[in-house]
């Protein structure tokens, strides 16, 4: 089963799709509500940061 079909990333217990919720880097199953972590890419930053993170020091 594949857990990317187009529309979006599923589930790898059920095959259902998953809901991203960004602020909490966390995706929850439509349809068997197993939340899944949102795993972040090797210096990727997070999508919803303090500006404060991204200012010059």
């Amino acid at each position: 089963m594949s857990h990317y079909d187009g529309i979006g990333p599923r589930c790898p217990e059920c095959g259902g799709p998953l809901v991203s919720f960004s602020t909490y880097q966390d995706r929850i199953c439509n349809d068997c509500k197993q939340p899944q972590p949102w795993e972040l890419k090797e210096d990727q930053q997070p999508l919803v940061a303090n500006s404060r993170d991204r200012r010059a020091k």
